[in-house]
């Protein structure tokens, strides 16, 4: 069974995703994967650093625009879109300077990679996975047209939701996604201000039997 995450940023599409293997035996595989890899390989970042762990990804970097979009153009080579290269319109962002490791990777891998090269840029290693295991999720499913492709391949699709995080991000990807009739929304209602650690626990075990009666109904419609 296919299952696909949607959810803003910091919602807890990972903690849903990391239930879901650890008890269910799924696999787990993010979209952004095969980008983040390359993103180490080319800007020198070490993965805890591109994943934000221990790291603010906000972070403003000293990277200079040029620098940056030279950058942006051996990750496209390397991914065999080398004729986009001279395609392109580098401009915006060789003049830019405020770079954070996020806004890297929106810029990349989403305005240039999805909306200038291939909409489909990263969907392609996620279907070879998909083809090659029984039980995949997908957690980070963040544009219109990645969930399309999800739902005509079968998946289930659950919306992650946490009514304490106010988002101020507007780029495209953090806009949510639409919620259509047969998709499942999870409640996540942590308060990541409350640092008490009994509230913590209590907050966590409430989501994980959220997530296990979502998943058993999933199991019963299929059985």
């Amino acid at each position: 069974m296919l299952i696909a995450l949607s959810g803003r940023k910091r919602h807890g599409k990972d903690t849903v995703a990391d239930r879901i293997c650890k008890i269910y035996n799924y696999k787990k595989y993010s979209l952004a994967s095969p980008f983040k890899q390359l993103m180490c390989h080319h800007f020198s970042f070490t993965p805890d650093e591109i994943n934000g762990i221990n790291t603010d990804r906000e972070s403003i970097l000293t990277f200079s625009g040029v620098f940056v979009a030279d950058k942006f153009k051996k990750i496209l080579i390397s991914m065999g879109y080398s004729a986009y290269v001279y395609t392109i319109d580098w401009s915006p962002i060789e003049n830019k300077n405020d770079w954070s490791i996020r806004t890297l990777m929106q810029t990349i891998g989403t305005d240039i990679g999805c909306n200038q090269v291939d909409k489909l840029i990263w969907m392609h290693p996620m279907v070879d996975a998909f083809l090659g295991t029984e039980n995949l999720i997908v957690s980070d499913a963040r544009q219109i047209v990645e969930i399309n492709l999800l739902r005509k391949l079968g998946a289930k699709v659950i919306h992650i939701n946490n009514p304490w995080i106010q988002n101020t991000d507007t780029h495209i990807t953090e806009a949510g996604l639409p919620i259509l009739d047969d998709d499942v929304v999870i409640e996540n209602s942590f308060n990541p201000l409350n640092s008490d650690i009994q509230y913590i626990n209590d907050c966590l075990l409430g989501l994980h039997s959220k997530i296990d009666e979502v998943i058993n109904g999933f199991i019963d419609k299929n059985t």
